[in-house]
């Protein structure tokens, strides 16, 4: 049995405005004011923020402003996660120094004009930016896995099998990609059964019973050839 209302119809495309977005921070600023020749600035932020409609770039919001798809409309909150470019922690300092040349200054105030002009007037600055690494989330490319359609717009995501940290991860190689795997197959949801029940009589009523899909299983598409889906090749009868 399904628990699809409408197991005949191959998709169903919507567009709603149901995503929410949960945002919350905490910010410690730092200031110095101009002494010496000195301005400095320093700023903290933790932040989280959550939303069930990220996108699967962690450098924009393409889930949120190009329409995202759920894994199940019945429960958006199985969608709900970090949103990516949201740092957890972000440390931010920027410095403005004066240098002592000049008029007015230490050093160089009764100069040659000239040499004033060249040597004097000069601000030294500098921005420090620290933060956490962005939220990623893994897609999968080709195919249609999940039997939804999700491969005409938008994304899918493996199964999670194991954690994917490394203990010394490098450009390269970030995280585990063995912890990520295809679906599998949708073996003993693909069967179709049809049966029918008739019988003719010699008189002029005909009594007539047909039964299709019977067991109401899951209408999927054909045969897969892309193999980057788990369900190439795979039906059960």
């Amino acid at each position: 049995l399904t628990d699809r209302p409408f197991p005949y119809w191959d998709r169903i495309r919507s567009r709603d405005t149901g995503a929410n977005a949960i945002y919350n921070s905490m910010q410690t600023e730092m200031s110095h004011r101009m002494r010496g020749g000195l301005t400095f600035d320093s700023a903290w932020t933790w932040a989280k923020n959550l939303s069930d409609a990220n996108g699967p770039t962690s450098s924009g919001f393409s889930g949120e402003t190009g329409g995202g798809r759920v894994a199940d409309n019945f429960d958006r909150r199985a969608d709900r996660g970090n949103v990516g470019p949201t740092r957890r922690h972000r440390w931010i300092s920027t410095a403005v120094y004066e240098l002592p040349f000049g008029k007015g200054k230490p050093f160089m105030a009764n100069a040659h004009p000239i040499l004033e002009g060249i040597g004097g007037g000069w601000r030294l600055s500098g921005i420090l930016l620290v933060q956490t690494g962005q939220y990623l989330t893994a897609t999968v490319g080709g195919g249609d896995p999940s039997g939804t359609g999700a491969n005409n717009r938008g994304t899918q995501r493996p199964d999670a099998v194991h954690d994917g940290n490394l203990s010394n991860p490098t450009a390269d190689v970030w995280f585990d990609r063995s912890a990520f795997v295809l679906p599998g197959p949708n073996t003993g949801r693909v069967e179709s059964i049809r049966l029918q029940c008739c019988s003719d009589r010699a008189f002029r009523q005909r009594w007539r019973r047909d039964a299709g899909s019977s067991g109401n299983g899951e209408p999927f598409d054909g045969l897969r050839q892309g193999f980057s889906d788990p369900r190439a090749a795979a039906a059960q009868v």
